[in-house]
């Protein structure tokens, strides 16, 4: 029922506001993309980091994310086809308010391979909270 109320609250804000979804404390977008990257990808890490606070946008906001997603459904593909598949996981999502996905798409053997490396998303062009 709470989670009814809260998809309710954020279509209201959607139709209302038609871009930010400003409820501090309440992450249901970066929610949203996790259930569905688990359930289309069967990842062995995900994580969805929400990096709207280092944009130009309200506090609050849920557009900016980094995935960080290791799957076998990404084995022999290369990392456009990885993305493509991705963004269209999250086609619903795109449309509606979020403006940018850092996406680090890896293979179990990979992921392996980039422990000892940082994974960092490129700083904001139009006028980062950190400018």
């Amino acid at each position: 029922m709470i989670t009814e109320n809260k998809r309710l609250l954020k279509a209201f804000f959607c139709k209302s506001f038609n871009f930010y979804f400003v409820f501090v404390g309440v992450e249901m977008i970066r929610d949203d993309i996790e259930s569905k990257l688990a359930s289309r990808f069967s990842p062995h890490v995900l994580q969805v980091i929400n990096e709207s606070h280092r944009h130009n946008v309200p506090e609050g906001s849920e557009s900016h994310f980094k995935v960080i997603i290791v799957s076998d459904e990404f084995n022999d593909k290369r990392s456009v086809s990885r993305h493509r598949e991705v963004y269209q996981t999250l086609t619903h999502e795109m449309d509606n308010g979020v403006h940018a996905l850092a996406l680090h798409t890896f293979t179990l053997n990979e992921w392996d391979e980039q422990q000892d490396k940082a994974l960092r998303s490129p700083g904001c062009r139009g006028g980062s909270q950190e400018d």
